[in-house]
């Protein structure tokens, strides 16, 4: 393995072009790396750089592009290819983006593990399979990783690295390093675990919102305003167990003022829900109530989302951590 981090821009292969491809293209090409945008169909290469023209040219408008070039500067860093080994020959880095699928996943990563020598990184995008099954048997596996991004990537920083027990340490460094570089915010899960970390703290959050919501405790609308004009303002700053130590003094005065209060209230959590039936049609329409499902109103709201999470993350980079 070559040694963690990485001296000057090179080349990195985005496989799939869909929206976190084309959201991991961006984020490489605006640290200066060379992008090679593979998909298996050319027509969807072609489209995904028109795609990425537009937006990219939209964020320099608005002033949210990222980095220090300038939007032509970095759409020239990024060109398409449907030849899977074209992609990846001289690569530093691979980032897997087809859908999430494990036998469509292991056949990709099978053919990557064919064509990679040693020192190139493996990554999948992945949002829940498990490493040791994504990457069993592949010869390049001390090379291989899940680097699993938050939707949409380029305006949510964190990136979640878990290892394959058989991943160099080397490997999860450099890549690090080359989230860093990007402006990503990474974090290292010590072991993998079903769903990872982000997913089974926003399942946890999903299944009591649902079951508040099905035992008649609070509507949909109200329950939404709990997280959005209530934890999640904090949330958006400081993690749940920062939020403990400071509404203490400290860490253990939290923990002995306020452990039994939890324990009994957590005792009294129900079982997973099935997310489906009468709740699902209540939660259903109360959302259309406010965003109805057609293509247009769905498309506009998670614009508006993506501004929202724009102009965070450009105040969350002007204060003092």
């Amino acid at each position: 393995m070559a040694s963690p981090g990485f001296s000057a821009p090179g080349g990195v292969a985005v496989v799939g072009s869909g929206l976190i491809g084309r959201s991991w293209a961006m984020l490489f090409a605006s640290a200066g790396f060379r992008v090679k945008l593979f998909d298996i169909e050319p027509r969807q290469v072609t489209d995904a750089l028109v795609s990425l023209r537009k937006e990219m040219k939209m964020l320099e408008l608005s002033g949210y592009l990222k980095g220090q070039l300038g939007a032509e500067e970095q759409l020239s860093l990024i060109s398409g290819c449907s030849d899977l080994r074209e992609a990846v020959e001289g690569a530093l880095h691979v980032q897997e983006c087809v859908p999430e699928n494990l036998e469509l996943k292991r056949k990709l990563f099978a053919q990557l593990d064919k064509i990679a020598d040693d020192h190139v990184v493996l990554s999948s995008s992945s949002s829940c399979l498990l490493p040791s099954k994504l990457f069993a048997g592949l010869a390049h596996v001390k090379q291989c990783l899940v680097a699993h991004p938050v939707n949409p990537p380029y305006y949510v920083p964190l990136v979640e690295l878990v290892p394959h027990p058989e991943t160099a340490p080397a490997t999860v460094d450099r890549t690090y390093a080359l989230m860093r570089r990007v402006g990503q915010s990474p974090v290292r899960l010590l072991r993998e675990v079903d769903g990872f970390a982000l997913n089974r703290l926003q399942y946890a959050v999903i299944a009591e919102a649902w079951r508040l919501v099905e035992e008649g405790v609070v509507s949909p609308g109200d329950l939404d305003l709990v997280m959005s004009d209530g934890l999640g303002l904090r949330y958006a700053f400081i993690g749940p167990l920062e939020t403990m130590h400071l509404n203490a003094e400290g860490m253990l005065s939290y923990c002995d003022r306020y452990s039994e209060g939890m324990k009994r209230v957590l005792k009294t959590f129900g079982p997973v829900p099935e997310f489906s039936g009468a709740t699902a049609e209540k939660v259903h329409q109360a959302m259309c109530v406010k965003v109805p499902d057609d293509a247009e109103h769905l498309a506009a709201r998670r614009a508006w989302r993506d501004g929202c999470l724009m102009r965070l993350a450009q105040l969350k980079r002007q204060l003092p951590q």
